[in-house]
């Protein structure tokens, strides 16, 4: 989820708003911070915003 402009993780999937579903796979986390994030957010997603999601 990006909340204020910080991605924080939804372990319950019970927030509402846009998500992104990322594995703890380390491709799936370097293709979401290389697009995957922004395209789901719909917005621009710099690594500073992901913060400790990993």
């Amino acid at each position: 989820m990006l909340i204020d402009g910080v991605v924080v993780a939804d372990l319950t999937g019970s927030a509402a708003g846009r998500g992104a579903h990322v594995h703890l796979d380390d491709e799936c986390w370097k293709r979401a911070v290389a697009g995957g994030f922004a395209r789901s957010f719909r917005q621009r997603v710099t690594v500073d915003q992901i913060g400790g999601c990993k």
